[in-house]
């Protein structure tokens, strides 16, 4: 979690989000890092400020976790294990922090949506770079992952991320 004081902004860069590059310019602009966002006894030390968070389509980061690092197994076998094993999920939310978002900015137009942050939040207009970009993926679309099974284990696991970010507008909390 970053957080510069004197603007009363915070920014919560979620894994696999762009949030290294995120935090690279967020840095530059006077924000240091505080704490951990994944407790949330933080909250009342922030009320009333602004907070951002970077979100991103659930079956893409779960394609961009499987190819942050070499692994021994394909992706069919990893994804179950994966999603059954993961302590960071424990509270089925991909987004930690996000019900305390006042902007969320979306992975797919994360430059768009960076730039209104910075405007809102009266922070310098800055291109973010590219870093630590998932590479043996290829150019190949997320979905071209998943079957009808593979897909409903992360529709599952995932539901009020999807809900709440409009990812997959089929998807309902009462589905």
């Amino acid at each position: 979690m970053y957080v510069h004081e004197e603007k009363k902004v915070v920014f919560i860069a979620h894994p696999r989000t762009a949030s290294s590059a995120t935090a690279h310019v967020l840095m530059g602009m006077g924000f240091t890092i505080w704490g951990n966002h994944h407790s949330f006894d933080w909250w009342s030390r922030f009320e009333g400020w602004v907070v951002g968070c970077t979100v991103r389509n659930p079956f893409d980061v779960m394609v961009s976790w499987y190819h942050n690092k070499p692994r021994e197994q394909s992706f069919d076998l990893w994804l179950p294990r994966f999603l059954s094993e993961c302590h960071y999920f424990d509270n089925h939310l991909l987004f930690y922090g996000q019900p305390y978002a006042t902007h969320r900015l979306q992975f797919e137009t994360l430059q768009k949506d960076f730039d209104w942050f910075c405007g809102d939040t009266n922070l310098p207009l800055t291109k973010i770079p590219q870093r630590n970009v998932s590479v043996d993926r290829g150019k190949k679309h997320y979905m071209s992952f998943y079957d009808g099974q593979r897909a409903n284990l992360v529709i599952e696991r995932f539901r009020d991320d999807f809900v709440n970010n409009n990812f997959f507008p089929g998807v309902t909390s009462n589905d």
